[in-house]
């Protein structure tokens, strides 16, 4: 997940979670299956993998996780039909930490998570994280943050393109 929202003209809160969660891409990809189901044969598989897709990234109770993720970090559910775009910087970020609440891929990729967050978007973020049961990579400057988290930091060094082993230990 970027650091930055990037919300499209008239995109509301809901709308971006969906993409940012992958379920937009889902739907479509179901949708369209759907289509291909009445056209030809053989379609079965595609329409499966697609529905099995939308299931895991939990696409029918999105707007209901959302609901109570959105009440989790200060935001209301009230918030979700807002445009993203109107959103305070503060209030970016808090949609930002939903929208990883809300993910359900195999792997998280964390492009700078702390940036912004108050207090409580932190703890909320780090406890997300500890109880995880999937893997994560992290990219952040924030060392107290990732020592708390992290159970092996890579430093990568653009210049010599290379990286070393920095840290490795079980987070506590």
């Amino acid at each position: 997940m970027s650091q930055e929202l990037k919300p499209t003209p008239n995109q509301t809160v809901l709308g971006l979670l969906a993409e940012r969660t992958g379920v937009t891409a889902a739907q479509a990809e179901l949708e369209a299956a759907s289509i291909g189901l009445s056209r030809s044969g053989g379609a079965e598989e595609r329409y499966d993998l697609a529905l099995s897709r939308f299931l895991s990234l939990g696409g029918p109770d999105l707007e209901a996780r959302c609901c109570s993720a959105m009440n989790s970090v200060g935001l209301g559910a009230q918030d979700l039909g807002q445009l993203a775009s109107s959103l305070s910087g503060g209030e970016q970020a808090r949609v930002g930490l939903v929208a990883v609440l809300l993910s359900r891929f195999d792997v998280l990729l964390l492009d700078e998570p702390t940036n912004n967050l108050d207090g409580h978007g932190l703890e909320t973020l780090e406890a997300f994280l500890m109880n995880s049961s999937s893997p994560f990579v992290v990219v952040s400057h924030d060392r107290r943050f990732m020592q708390r988290i992290v159970n092996g930091v890579i430093d990568i060094d653009p210049h010599l393109r290379t990286c070393r082993q920095a840290l490795a230990r079980v987070a506590s």
